[in-house]
């Protein structure tokens, strides 16, 4: 009675105080019967009913996990589960977990498709393709058996797939599982099964070492009765597969039955004296036990920890005392080149190529670890070979220690050789880009709108006016650039080639701040990144040379298209390449007409043949030609052509090309026929109206000499003879042209001196040995100008004559004309030597008519007539000369 009071007490007892809140079970969700999901995926069967009473007799809460079985495998390898369930325990398996009482025995079979004949063990499946589930322990069975030809699925559902289609014929499982599977799919008739090819028992298993967690799952088993166990498996197995699963429940409550007899017989005799004290002693040792465990778990766990990172592959770990090697571990050694413990012992000084570069790294380094800072620093190191490597260090002095410093080494010789590379390499990729004429650069947009620009060659400076540094920090300085026409435009294009990915190609301008202006042509290809950036690698290049040379070349185009004259471009053997509209105007034929054809199709047969050897011996020597030529149009018209022809010099300084310029000046001609014949008519005319003048003014005179002689008055043949005397100046002008030829102009110091000697020797007998000097310049007036100067000077020659010498009287008269001070100014003057101007000379003047025309004479040419005083008299006259062309 004693004894079963006791048993039930110890199945009731909730778990040792120290047990944890929580535990994660991890198992195969495609296990039928033991674990599997239902149609709503939740799952079912014997394991979850077994761990929710488990749960309910310890107050622990289970936290069941299922997956395809190989993926739990490897969350228990990764410490991520507490225990895993329905593992065959097997030598590797037995490495990583200590496993509990097994629950049930489970048969392996073979099975095939009943066309598949002759499969009656392991050996016999060599050559088929074997399908199992990943993780299995029957793929190793299979594998040590010479089954090579294993193909892996995730779970038993998918194998049960592959040879309902076929893609198995052959395939190993668990058979519970197997009959579960095949009945649901209603393929138990397709597969046949051989004898069993190995049988195992289902366990539960914690990590090796974990025998707190061990003895907590077996003993909350353990309060499970063998009624409830078996109410679970006939729940989910029935009666049916009990040729498949042989549970040893039965044969254990036996054994338990005879075992809890006698050791209640026992507990009877000892319950009365020891019991108080044994359960005392047991809850403490319990106690006692699992927390010596979990310490024990803990150290080995910390002390595997400590070891694996100090006897890592890729971290060197090093204790130095006073710079000396207290302690290196084998990641040092073989980073040196050493063997196992050969550097212990060593100072520092032994791995610095020189003492220069030791003592300065001891100065700059245990300055910072005595301050209590950790110091880090690249540094060369010679290893034992005398080869040299590049080692990061890292250093701080324990705590509690004199001198004392632990530092971390790694081996940075592959990257810096790597860096150095690169480095290498961005130097001649940067010097590449910076001889490329343009700017070179990769461009990227976030997906957040902000843009960078990582890579750029120097050009930027003078394409953009900016830095690199300022394009790498925010490229939008580049877009502040662009002129405001062009921004909208270069912002789209982007977008555009963003969205397509397709290349970008844009022209546009940019526009300083001291107003100038440049074109720019971009051409880039876009590519996106994996965080949704889109990044363009491409150059861009200042165009304005370019536009310019495009605008004149457009400008030039339509001058030659719009030109009023017709332009002919030629080769060298003056096959015509091309013809402006003035051409096919003028002459009927359109370009395509012309083309490749010879400009002698417009010969008339008029032109000279010398003109055209002439116009070839021109263009041969390399000289421009220029004359008149007779064509003819498509329609047969005559017209007549002024040309100018020229070669046309390439690169190198050689004809190319001839180019022909020529005016229709058909019209013209027939215009300066016209106008020929009417001047021969007017030059005729004029030169029969001069001789009838001059002969008409010659009878005026003689009419007036004769007068003049019937006269008795010396007043009146006094007035006649100064009358003669003009007449006669005016005669003696249109005698000049006349005899000339010209009309439009006189020679004003031929025609003085000539009126003046003429003049002069008619009054001869008035004044005494008087001499006439003549200082007369060439120059051109109109008739206009040559009628007043003529008076002018007949007008002071008489008066000079009359008046300022006396009967007998020597002396001299002057005519002058030369330039004055001014451009176009003329001074004409006559002076004489004689006694004199009157006092009374502007009295006189204004009653005196050839003073009075003299004055007038001056205003008509308009100048003003200056009078000098003595000795002698000087009259003046600076007026504007209108200068006329000498006639061919």
């Amino acid at each position: 009675m004693c004894a079963c009071l006791g048993l039930a007490q110890a199945q009731t007892q909730t778990v040792p105080m120290l047990a944890p809140e929580s535990i994660t079970v991890v198992a195969n969700d495609d296990y039928p019967p033991y674990l599997f999901r239902d149609a709503k995926g939740e799952l079912q069967g014997i394991l979850k009913d077994r761990w929710a009473l488990w749960q309910e007799r310890t107050g622990v809460f289970v936290n069941l996990q299922a997956q395809h079985w190989a993926q739990a495998q490897r969350i228990m390898q990764a410490d991520l589960a507490d225990v895993i369930d329905t593992p065959f325990k097997t030598a590797e398996r037995q490495q990583l977990y200590d496993f509990g009482q097994p629950y049930a025995r489970v048969k392996v079979g073979l099975f095939f498709h009943h066309s598949v004949s002759g499969l009656v063990d392991v050996n016999s499946a060599r050559g088929f393709t074997v399908g199992a589930m990943d993780g299995d322990a029957c793929i190793d069975l299979l594998q040590s058996k010479g089954v090579d030809s294993v193909k892996r699925f995730p779970s038993y559902s998918d194998v049960i797939t592959a040879a309902e289609v076929g893609e198995v014929r052959v395939f190993c499982m668990d058979m519970p599982s197997a009959a579960y599977l095949l009945n649901h799919r209603n393929l138990a008739d397709s597969f046949v099964f051989s004898q069993p090819i190995a049988e195992g028992a289902l366990h539960w298993a914690v990590h090796r070492g974990d025998a707190a967690l061990l003895t907590l799952v077996q003993a909350g088993f353990d309060r499970i009765s063998e009624a409830e166990l078996q109410q679970i498996d006939r729940k989910w197995l029935g009666a049916s597969v009990a040729d498949v699963l042989v549970s040893p429940y039965a044969r254990y409550a036996t054994d338990a039955a005879l075992v809890a007899g006698a050791f209640a017989l026992l507990l009877v005799a000892w319950n009365v004296i020891l019991r108080q004290t044994v359960r005392a002693k047991t809850r403490s040792l319990w106690q006692s036990v699992k927390v010596l465990d979990q310490t024990r778990l803990s150290l080995e766990r910390a002390l595997a920890e400590q070891n694996a990172m100090l006897d890592n592959e890729m971290v060197g770990i090093a204790k130095v005392h006073n710079r000396v090697l207290v302690w290196v571990n084998p990641a040092i050694e073989r980073m040196l080149g050493y063997g196992a413990g050969e550097m212990a012992g060593t100072t520092m000084r032994s791995y610095y190529a020189s003492e220069q570069d030791y003592q300065a790294f001891g100065d700059k380094a245990y300055g910072m670890l005595l301050d209590g800072k950790i110091y880090r620093t690249q540094t060369e190191f010679v290893r034992s070979d005398g080869s040299r490597i590049w080692v990061e260090l890292s250093g701080s002095m324990l705590a509690n220690t004199q001198g004392t410093s632990l530092w971390i080494a790694l081996d940075i010789t592959g990257q810096r050789r790597a860096s150095a590379a690169r480095d290498e390499a961005l130097q001649r990729l940067q010097k590449l880009a910076n001889s490329v004429p343009g700017m070179v650069y990769q461009f990227i947009q976030r997906p957040d709108g902000s843009s960078t620009v990582p890579f750029v060659s120097d050009a930027i400076a003078d394409i953009y006016r900016v830095s690199a540094q300022e394009a790498q920090i925010d490229a939008s300085v580049l877009f502040d650039k662009h002129h405001p026409a062009d921004q909208q435009q270069v912002l789209d294009s982007i977008e555009q080639s963003a969205l397509h990915l397709t290349p970008w190609q844009q022209e546009y301008r940019v526009r300083f701040d001291d107003g100038t202006v440049r074109w720019l042509f971009g051409n880039s290809l876009p590519e996106r990144l994996a965080d949704g950036s889109v990044q363009w690698h491409g150059f861009i290049t200042d165009i304005t040379e370019r536009k310019a040379a495009d605008e004149r070349l457009r400008q030039l185009s339509r001058s030659v298209e719009q030109a009023p004259v017709s332009i002919v471009i030629t080769d060298l053997s003056a096959n015509i390449l091309y013809v402006n509209p003035t051409f096919s105007h003028l002459t009927g034929y359109s370009l395509e007409e012309v083309l490749g054809k010879n400009p002698r199709i417009l010969q008339s047969g008029q032109t000279p043949p010398e003109v055209f050897v002439a116009l070839w011996d021109t263009l041969v020597r390399g000289g421009v030609w220029q004359g008149e030529l007779h064509n003819r149009t498509k329609s047969g018209e005559l017209f007549i052509e002024h040309a100018v022809i020229a070669p046309v010099l390439d690169a190198q300084g050689q004809t190319s090309h001839y180019v022909a310029i020529k005016d229709n000046i058909t019209q013209r001609k027939q215009a300066d026929l016209a106008l020929q014949t009417s001047l021969r008519d007017k030059v005729a005319l004029l030169h029969e109206v001069h001789h009838r003048v001059k002969n008409n003014l010659q009878i005026i005179t003689s009419l007036l000499r004769l007068e003049a002689g019937r006269s008795d008055e010396p007043n009146t043949r006094a007035v006649l003879k100064d009358m003669q005397g003009r007449i006669y100046t005016m005669a003696l002008l249109h005698e000049s042209l006349y005899r000339a030829g010209t009309f439009a102009s006189v020679e004003l110091g031929a025609y003085l001196r000539q009126l003046a000697t003429q003049a002069f020797r008619s009054q001869a007998g008035v004044a005494g040995d008087v001499r006439l000097v003549l200082a007369l310049a060439e120059v051109h007036v109109g008739m206009d100008q040559a009628t007043p100067c003529g008076l002018l000077v007949n007008e002071l020659l008489s008066n000079c004559l009359k008046h300022g010498f006396g009967r007998g009287q020597t002396g001299q008269v002057t005519v002058s004309l030369q330039p004055a001070d001014g451009v176009g100014l003329w001074c004409l003057s006559v002076q004489d030597t004689g006694v004199g101007l009157p006092p009374d000379f502007e009295a006189r003047r204004a009653l005196s008519l050839g003073l009075q025309l003299v004055s007038d004479l001056a205003r008509q040419l308009g100048g003003q007539l200056t009078v000098g005083s003595g000795p002698g008299a000087a009259f003046s006259v600076v007026f504007a000369v209108q200068v006329f062309p000498l006639s061919d």
